[in-house]
């Protein structure tokens, strides 16, 4: 969960750096060490506390078959489809820039 977020942190970082705030030296580090942590560490606890009341097994076996793995799969892809969403982003940011300061042969081999 903390490596997806952290992933997610990155491309939103990245993607405001390249479109928005280039200049702004105030980045939302408490923001982004409490997205980056705190909800990974909610969203496991809630996850501990459901499988202990739901599926009580001494060892959760075949807990990834349970509707409650949801929890935490539906938050890492939801993440990763922001990501992939900041990646393009980014992706059409840059293209544009090449193509701004390059002549059109250069901007089709950068593509």
């Amino acid at each position: 969960m903390a490596s997806i977020n952290w992933m997610l942190i990155q491309g939103h970082y990245l993607n405001s750096k390249l479109s928005t705030d280039i200049f702004q030296k105030n980045h939302r580090l408490k923001f982004y060490y409490l997205f980056g942590w705190g909800v990974p560490l909610l969203l496991v606890i809630i996850w501990i506390i459901s499988m202990e009341t739901y599926h009580s097994t001494p060892c959760w076996r075949k807990y990834s078959e349970l509707s409650l793995i949801w929890i935490i799969a539906a938050p890492m892809f939801t993440a990763l489809l922001a990501n992939v969403l900041f990646l393009v982003n980014i992706v059409r940011i840059l293209l544009r820039k090449v193509r701004l300061t390059c002549n059109v042969v250069e901007a089709k081999q950068f593509r």
